[in-house]
């Protein structure tokens, strides 16, 4: 898929009449159309309508993204339930915008960053709980507002040197509508962290900025020293299980050294691979326990034995380090031919 839009709006306060869904349906012959919602989406083509001027005479939410990255959001409320002189140091831009007409008061919020290379749909599940947003305006609950500011910083529309305006309690203890407010118009989480955790009050959007990229930078620092303590954890785990299978072993080298004397004899690339992993686990028990000698003396019995097979090879080599995992040290038909204790081809 190319490109898909989607746009969608509701009607809340009252429902559309038929005389209304009429007048509205003369801008798509194709949208799903109710008393109380108008939805289309597009894979081709656009919406020929205006949606300010819909949200303006119809409509309480306007909801719309598109999947190259655009997000936009409106929300009209009657002007009674908003005290403007309140709300209007929040809407510094585009992105968080306020506009009033007669007695309506439209907020629009917009997000118009790329989207990336993969895009996984699904925005239209948060629309429900972005329509509560209207409910919190109503109540004199600003963080939406908050939110939409720092939005606005976000995408550099506000000046590094101008101060946050008030900000409003229990940004720290967001709602579900709040967290689906920031998923949707993609609202840095650090930047909401940084206003959320510092003193409230007289911080410049440049102070915001650079206390979210010391949460960011602290983050990643965490998440590397997370992986390398996995990664160690690991390290020592496979050594642990190398330690207990050689400890295993020990004792029981004349069995296997006939186990490998089978499995070259079969002839065939997996017992040869068997063969090789048995020699190296042989050799690595024997020249840590002094008997290096030992090791190179059957190696060599063994190399005769076998003497009359052009397609099998034995020389000894150093085993490889304990330290190393098992699963990195398993050996395939090339590895072992590089750098284990023998080599075998497999010619037939």
């Amino acid at each position: 898929m190319s490109e898909y839009q989607d746009y969608e709006f509701r009607a809340i306060d009252r429902a559309l009449t038929a005389r209304e869904m009429a007048d509205v349906r003369k801008w798509s012959t194709r949208a799903e159309i109710t008393p109380v919602s108008f939805v289309n989406t597009y894979e081709w083509g656009d919406f020929k309508g205006n949606p300010d001027a819909l949200v303006k005479k119809y409509y309480a939410v306007f909801f719309y993204f598109a999947n190259w990255g655009t997000r936009i959001l409106k929300l009209r409320l009657p002007s009674s339930w908003v005290d403007l002189q309140k709300a209007r140091p929040y809407c510094a831009g585009e992105s968080a915008a306020l506009n009033v007409a007669k007695e309506r008061v439209v907020f629009s919020f917009l997000c118009d960053q790329e989207a990336g290379d993969t895009w996984d749909g699904g925005e239209e599940d948060l629309l429900p709980s972005l329509i509560s947003l209207r409910t919190d305006l109503k109540n004199g609950d600003c963080r939406v507002l908050y939110l939409g500011w720092l939005l606005a910083v976000q995408q550099e529309e506000v000046a590094e040197d101008a101060v946050e305006p008030p900000v409003p309690p229990g940004l720290g203890s967001l709602s579900p509508a709040l967290k689906a407010f920031i998923e949707f118009l993609r609202v840095d989480s650090d930047l909401v962290d940084a206003a959320a955790e510092g003193p409230a009050g007289g911080r410049s959007a440049g102070d915001l900025l650079a206390a979210a990229e010391r949460i960011r930078t602290d983050l990643q620092r965490k998440e590397t020293e997370r992986a390398e303590g996995a990664r160690e954890r690991m390290v020592r785990q496979a050594a642990a299980a190398r330690a207990k299978y050689l400890q295993e072993l020990r004792g029981r080298e004349a069995k296997v050294w006939g186990e490998i004397d089978t499995l070259i004899g079969r002839r065939n690339p997996k017992a040869y691979g068997e063969a090789l992993r048995l020699i190296r686990d042989l050799g690595e028990i024997l020249k840590s326990d002094g008997r290096a000698f030992e090791f190179t003396s059957r190696l060599r019995q063994l190399r005769e034995t076998h003497a009359k097979l052009p397609r099998c090879r034995l020389t000894s080599s150093a085993p490889p380090s304990a330290s190393t995992p098992p699963a990195a040290r398993s050996p395939s038909r090339s590895s072992a031919a590089a750098g284990s204790t023998a080599t075998c081809a497999a010619r037939r």
